[in-house]
């Protein structure tokens, strides 16, 4: 993996993650560190891609625990380089094909609740 890759994935995880994600030492609740997190160890990033893009509302996960969407802020390339970044932080190998990847999960239908 390029360097230049995981440090653009590291700049845009630093501005749009880690005010909530940070990985100080002590870990908040409902705001895990997202290299320990299930979705960044998965053998598909579709988990990972589908919260970054449409986050989480209120009323679900944790009560009052937020997460904004991404999805009209941040392009595929830029989803897709966080959560490379993500990847090569927990010491993972990176997924294939990400950005085509992002821009199919993009596309799917969406669960509105």
């Amino acid at each position: 993996m390029p360097d230049a890759r995981i440090n653009q994935g590291a700049r845009l995880y630093a501005t749009a993650c880690a005010s909530c994600h940070f990985s100080g030492s002590k870990l908040r609740k409902g705001r895990p560190l997202l290299t320990l997190s299930s979705a960044t160890h998965l053998n598909d990033p579709t988990n990972l891609v589908n919260v970054m893009l449409d986050g989480v509302s209120s009323d679900q996960g944790i009560s009052g625990v937020v997460m904004p969407a991404f999805r009209n802020a941040l392009s595929d390339d830029e989803i897709a380089a966080i959560a490379e970044y993500l990847r090569h932080s927990a010491g993972k190998q990176p997924w294939p094909n990400l950005q085509q990847k992002v821009g199919e999960i993009r596309h799917q239908p969406r669960f509105e609740h």
